[in-house]
């Protein structure tokens, strides 16, 4: 994990998303997918999530949602959790290490008040290989 901070801030067009993604994926932010290219019209978050597998799955990888419940247990390892910013009242995104703070892409900030989900990002071999695909 290579630490990326955002470019871009405030909703719609804060790309904290994608300093995570950059971040894991250890690139530079310019070289992932930040979902400029949807229409406007599409850009809700069911295209915007298959936007970003979409371009994870060209890149090798995909992305496995944990979401919040009545067991819910941090994955282990690296993960992007999502939620309320701790300095602010809008959706954020930030890197944890065994449900641990270890990044957050916004400068100043300090994490998120409750997290809402998990997503962890696995190079396709090992999705597959759970799935019991060849």
């Amino acid at each position: 994990m290579k630490p990326v901070f955002q470019t871009r801030f405030g909703y719609p067009h804060g790309n904290c998303f994608a300093a995570c993604v950059a971040s894991l994926l250890e690139r530079k932010i310019e070289e992932v997918w930040e979902g400029d290219d949807l229409d406007a019209t599409m850009r809700d978050d069911r295209a915007w999530w298959s936007g970003w597998r979409i371009w994870l799955n060209s890149q090798g990888y995909d992305l496995v949602h944990v979401n919040d419940g009545a067991w819910f247990v941090p994955p282990k390892g690296y993960a992007i959790a999502n939620g309320i910013a701790k300095n602010n009242e809008v959706r954020h995104a930030v890197i944890v290490l065994d449900g641990k703070l270890i990044h957050d892409p916004h400068p100043g900030w300090e994490g998120l008040k409750k997290v809402e989900s998990y997503m962890v990002i696995y190079p396709m071999a090992v999705v597959m290989a759970a799935n019991g695909s060849d």
